[in-house]
This record gives structure tokens, C-alpha cells and sequence, in this order.
């Protein structure tokens, strides 16, 4: 069994990966992330890279971690990065395979800084390495990573199975961030459809509720834009990606605006009209049959990526 090492500074990305992969990639997963309380998981005890010092990454500290773990990872088929690509930085002096799933804006934390020639830096580390394999999943970071830094990646969506629970319906209609604290997926998944006003294109509970077969409902474009609650995607920008200035070439790439059997409101009154006639069970029916054929490309997808790995 291939066995893979992460750093993760995002939960799901790992998490999602790890239960797609868990007949056939053994994962060991240090995670440095504030949310591992969700999933009852302690905060790894990380050397020299830690959840503030990694924005500061530089050849420095990149030699510093080869020197610190260089034996105890040396062990390793290979290496998974779930969030952010530039930790993938961490793995080029091993010389063995590196996974890069891009969940969002892979240049994080340059743009953060405003540090043009540390992204310039970067863009020729991603575009140079050997033996890495680019991984994007959603279409919008997909196109970003292909603009900033030159680099191809598969588009791979998350399925975010490792809620194990399903849509119910038995309950209401509830709204995205309303939430009650320590709530569970059970709870939510048990409301009749979930109402999101988006301050993200791509987020990982959109992946867990469509895949849970959970009825949703988006503003559409216009009316999105209209609210202006769709956060700034992006920090300063580099020269070569203007194009993402524009707002709309975001909405236009958004995950909400692609998956089939998604419903979409221009106004409030039309979203309340739509609450009290949608048939919400049959919305969930649909979206079960593509969720069928969605895992079945997921898979397929992954075995691929698994067969470069092991061939390159």
C-alpha cells in the first residue's frame, strides 16, 4: 500500500481525500489547523512549521524542516498537500511524489503580504518541480492556478463522504451560517433544504451537503452580485492575472452556479415562494442519481492520479 505524509492546514481537504483513498493510500496526516475540534482531533506538535510560521515559508525554513525531518519522512512513498500548495515546498528535496490538491488561491500567504517577488518565487518553484502532480477541486482555482503560475492541473471536485449522514428532509428550511453551535451533520442534513448566501465561490460544506443528496438554494448571479456578499476572492494581484479583477469571472467559475439540480432565487420573495412549492424529496431524488455518477468520475479520477504516481 502506498504510504503518503500531509501537513494540512485545512481539514476537510485532507479529510475528503483520506476517506476517497483509504483501500489504497495509507495517509498520515499532521494537521496544524484551528479547526481540528470539529473532528475531535488534537492540533499536531509541528517543528518549525506551525499555523503562523508557515506564512513566513522561505528557502530558510524549507531547510530547516529537511534538516529536522529528513530521516523520520524519508520513510515515505510520497506526499500529499491538501491546503496550501506552497507547503509543497517542503517535500522537493526528498525526491520523491508529491499530490497538490488546489482548493483555494494557490499563492496564499504571498498575495496576503503583497509579496510580488516571494510569488515570482513561487510561480518558478511549481512550474520546475519534478515529479508533482496538480490536483484541482473546483473549477475557478483550477483556471487561477493556469493563469498565476502556468500550471495544469485535473479537476478533481471534493465528495466530503466523511460526514456519513444523508439527507433526511423530516425538519424545515435552515440558513447557511444560522446554524446552533455544536450542532451535528445529522441535525442539519435532517432540515428540508439548506439556503446559502455565498461569501465563497468554492466551499467544502457545499461539497458535504450536495453529496449528502441535501436540497440547496442560491441566489443567481445577478442577485448575488446585487447583495455583495461574495467576499473578495482574492488579495493584490499579479500582473498576470487581471482577468481575475473582475468579479464576475469568479461567479461565472463558482461551484453553485455548475452542479445540476441546484435552485436559484432572484429576491427574497421569490426564494419564500419557492420554499412553500418546491418538492424538496424529489430535488433530493435527482441529485442521488448524479451523485452516483459524480463519485463514480471522483474515483476514476484518483485511480489515475494514484497510477502517475506510482509510474512517474
Amino acid at each position: 500500500m502506498l504510504r503518503l505524509f500531509n501537513i494540512d492546514l485545512h481539514i476537510s481537504v485532507v479529510a475528503d481525500v483520506m476517506d476517497i483513498l483509504k483501500d489504497e493510500v495509507e495517509i498520515t496526516n499532521w494537521s496544524i489547523s484551528g479547526h481540528n475540534w470539529v473532528l475531535g482531533k488534537p492540533m499536531a506538535d509541528v517543528k518549525v512549521v506551525n499555523q503562523e510560521t508557515w506564512k513566513n515559508i522561505d528557502e530558510k525554513m524549507i531547510d530547516q524542516f529537511f534538516t529536522h525531518y529528513k530521516d523520520e519522512l524519508s520513510q515515505y512513498d510520497g506526499f500529499l498537500v491538501t491546503h496550501t500548495p506552497v507547503l509543497a515546498l517542503l517535500y522537493e528535496k526528498f525526491n520523491k511524489p508529491i499530490i497538490v490538491v488546489n482548493s483555494c488561491r494557490y499563492e496564499q500567504p504571498f498575495s496576503w503580504k503583497g509579496d510580488m517577488k516571494g510569488w515570482d518565487w513561487f510561480n518558478s518553484k511549481l512550474k520546475n518541480m519534478k515529479n508533482i502532480h496538480f490536483i484541482s477541486n473546483n473549477r475557478a482555482d483550477q483556471d487561477y492556478l493556469k493563469l498565476g503560475a502556468g500550471v495544469d492541473s485535473r479537476y478533481i471536485p471534493s465528495l466530503c463522504l466523511y460526514t456519513g449522514a444523508s439527507y433526511t428532509g423530516t425538519g424545515g428550511v435552515v440558513q447557511h451560517g444560522t446554524y446552533p453551535r455544536g450542532h451535528t451533520w445529522e441535525w442539519l442534513y435532517s432540515h428540508k433544504a439548506i439556503v446559502h448566501v455565498p461569501y465563497e465561490i468554492s466551499t467544502m460544506s457545499i461539497f458535504e451537503q450536495y453529496s449528502a443528496n441535501v436540497p440547496l438554494l442560491f441566489p443567481t448571479k445577478r442577485f448575488l452580485k446585487e447583495m455583495g456578499t461574495l467576499r473578495s476572492v482574492y488579495g493584490p494581484l499579479h500582473s498576470n492575472l487581471k482577468a481575475c479583477a473582475d468579479m464576475d469571472w469568479w461567479i461565472d467559475r463558482a461551484d453553485y452556479y455548475s452542479l445540476p439540480h441546484i435552485t436559484y432565487f432572484d429576491s427574497e420573495q421569490e426564494l419564500n415562494d419557492k420554499i412553500k412549492t418546491l418538492d424538496f424529496k424529489d430535488i433530493s431524488t435527482k441529485m442521488e442519481a448524479h451523485n452516483k455518477v459524480r463519485r463514480e468520475y471522483v474515483y476514476q479520477q484518483w485511480k489515475e492520479v494514484l497510477r502517475d504516481v506510482v509510474t512517474s
